[in-house]
C-alpha cells in the first residue's frame, strides 16, 4: 500500500478548516437529498467506481473556465492544472482509492473566459483526453464541468451587446444543448455538474442562472453540486475570492476555496454519489434522455445548435503537434497559411493557444475549408477591453468575395474589463445585406476563409469550424 494511502476510509478533508464550514450535518443533508439519476448515469457511475475499486485506469476531465483552470490559485505545493477543485478532488480520490497520477490521470481542459456558449463549437475537441499526436481518443471516465462564474458574471450574460439583452434563460438553452451532446457523444462518460459560484446569490441574474444550471441537470438525470448550497448560506461570510483582493483581477478564488470546494466534492462522492449503483430509482425516476424531449424554449436553443464538423481547426488540438504539418487533409496545419505580415499559433498565456498577431495592420491568415449542405462557419476569438484589434473576413477567390465581408471584433462593446472568450457564428449560404453571408453553395469544397487585421492591436483566433 503506498504511503498516505487511505484505502476504504471515506471522505477526509485535506484541510481542517473545511470541517467548520462544511459540517457533518450539512454534508448528510445536501448528500442525502440527490434527485433522480438518469439509468445511463446510473450505469456510467458503476463504470468508474468499479475501475476506481479495481485500480483500474480512469481518466478525470475537467471543462469550465479560468478558475476551474487555477487562474489565481496560488499553492506552491500543487502544479497549476491540479490547483483548482477539480485536481484536489482527484488528489483526495487517488489517495482514498490508492492510485497514483498514471492510473488515475486528471485532465484539465478548462480555458479562461470560457463560458457554456463558447465551449459549445469546441466541445468535440474539448472531450478528446488521449494522445494528441494519434488518431484515437480516450473517452473520459468521469467529465466535470464547472462555468458558473463566467456564465454569471461574464461575457455574454451580462448587460447589453448589440441591442441584445441575454437571459439566464439563454444559459438554460446553452446548457441543455452542451449536456445532451456529452450523453450522446460520450455515452460511457460519468458527468459532475458542479457551480462553485455562490456569492451575491441574493442578485436576480446570477440566482437565476446557477438555477438554470440545476434545471438541465434534474431535467437529464446528471448529478448536479452547488457549493453555495452546501454551506447553507455562508458562501460570503467564507469570502470566495478576498485572499486574492490584493491582486488586479480577484474575481477568481484562491487555493483555500479551491480546497474546500474540493472537500465539498469529495464529501458528496463518498456521501452520495459512491451510493449510485445500488441505489433504487423507484418513483424517483423522472428524466429525460438524449434522444427525448427537449426541456428548453426551441427559438433560444437554436442559436447554441452544435455544429458538426466538416472541418475544424482548433488552437487547443493543434498546438505543438508538427506531426500533422506534412498531412493535407481539412482541420490540418498544413492549409493554414499566413498570406502577409505574421499569424503565429502559440500560447500566450499557459493554456490557452490560439492563433495570435500583434500587427502590423493587413496581417492575414487562411485557413481552408470545406462546407456542408447548409453552410455554416464559427470562431472563437478573445475579446478585451484594450490593446485588441478587429479583423475582417472575406473568403478569397469566392465570386461574391469583393461584396461579401464581416467582422470579427477583438475589441469588447461593453464596459466589462475582461478579457473572454467569444463566439462568432455565420450563415454563409446567404447573402449580406440582413446578416453577414457570403452566398457558400451548400458542399462547396476547398473554399479558402482568410482573417485579415484591420485595426491597430492584438488580435487572438482559437477555433475556426464550418460545417
Amino acid at each position: 500500500m503506498r504511503p498516505g494511502c487511505l484505502r476504504n476510509l471515506g471522505y477526509v478533508p485535506w484541510d481542517q478548516e473545511s470541517v467548520a464550514i462544511l459540517s457533518d450535518a450539512r454534508i448528510e443533508n445536501y448528500s442525502r437529498s440527490l434527485f433522480p439519476t438518469s439509468p445511463l448515469q446510473q450505469t456510467a457511475y458503476s463504470r468508474v467506481l468499479k475501475r476506481l475499486n479495481n485500480s483500474q485506469h480512469v481518466i478525470v476531465l475537467a471543462l469550465g473556465g479560468s478558475a476551474v483552470y487555477g487562474a489565481d490559485c496560488r499553492d506552491e505545493a500543487v502544479a497549476q492544472l491540479e490547483c483548482s477543485f477539480p485536481g484536489r478532488f482527484v488528489r483526495s480520490l487517488r489517495r482514498s482509492y490508492c492510485m497514483d497520477e498514471a492510473q488515475l490521470r486528471f485532465v484539465n481542459h478548462a480555458s479562461g473566459g470560457q463560458g457554456t456558449v463558447a465551449s459549445l463549437p469546441q466541445l468535440e475537441s474539448l472531450l478528446k483526453v488521449g494522445d494528441p499526436s494519434s488518431s484515437s481518443n480516450t473517452t473520459p471516465d468521469l467529465v466535470i464541468i464547472d462555468f458558473s462564474i463566467n456564465d454569471v458574471t461574464m461575457g455574454l450574460y451580462m448587460g447589453k451587446r448589440s441591442g441584445i439583452t441575454s437571459l439566464p434563460e439563454d444559459v438554460e438553452a446553452a446548457t441543455e444543448v452542451m449536456l445532451r451532446e456529452i450523453l450522446t457523444s460520450s455515452p460511457a462518460s460519468a458527468i459532475l455538474m458542479v457551480d462553485q459560484e455562490c456569492r451575491g446569490l441574493n442578485t436576480k441574474q446570477r440566482f437565476d442562472t446557477i438555477e438554470a444550471h440545476r434545471r438541465v441537470s434534474y431535467a437529464y438525470g446528471v448529478p448536479y453540486l452547488s457549493y453555495g448550497d452546501m454551506l447553507r448560506g455562508e458562501c460570503a461570510n467564507e469570502s470566495f475570492s478576498a485572499e486574492n483582493a490584493k491582486y488586479v483581477n480577484h474575481v477568481h478564488p484562491g487555493h483555500r476555496t479551491h480546497q474546500f470546494t474540493a472537500d465539498a466534492l469529495a464529501a458528496f462522492w463518498w456521501r452520495g454519489l459512491s451510493l449510485l449503483p445500488s441505489a433504487s430509482l423507484g418513483e424517483r425516476l423522472n428524466v429525460t434522455s438524449p434522444d427525448g424531449p427537449y426541456v428548453t424554449n426551441e427559438s433560444r436553443r437554436s442559436k447554441f445548435a452544435v455544429c458538426r464538423a466538416v472541418c475544424r481547426y482548433d488552437a487547443r488540438e493543434l498546438y505543438g503537434q508538427p506531426s500533422s504539418l506534412n498531412e493535407s487533409a481539412c482541420g490540418t496545419l498544413s492549409n493554414v497559411t499566413v498570406v502577409q505580415g505574421n499569424f503565429s499559433l502559440y500560447e500566450d498565456r499557459p493554456g490557452k493557444p490560439g492563433w495570435i498577431t500583434t500587427g502590423p495592420v493587413g496581417s492575414a491568415i487562411e485557413f481552408g475549408l470545406n462546407f456542408g449542405g447548409s453552410p455554416r462557419l464559427t470562431l472563437v476569438v478573445d475579446q478585451s477591453y484594450e490593446g485588441f484589434g478587429d479583423a475582417e473576413v472575406t473568403f478569397d477567390g469566392h465570386p461574391h468575395s469583393s461584396k461579401n465581408r464581416a467582422w470579427a471584433r477583438g475589441t469588447r462593446s461593453d464596459s466589462l474589463r475582461v478579457t473572454t472568450a467569444e463566439v462568432i457564428s455565420f450563415n454563409v449560404q446567404q447573402i449580406s445585406g440582413i446578416t453577414p453571408g457570403f452566398g457558400m453553395w451548400p458542399l462547396s469544397r476547398n473554399q479558402r476563409m482568410r482573417l485579415t487585421l484591420r485595426t491597430p492591436g492584438k488580435f487572438k483566433l482559437r477555433h475556426v469550424s464550418s460545417c
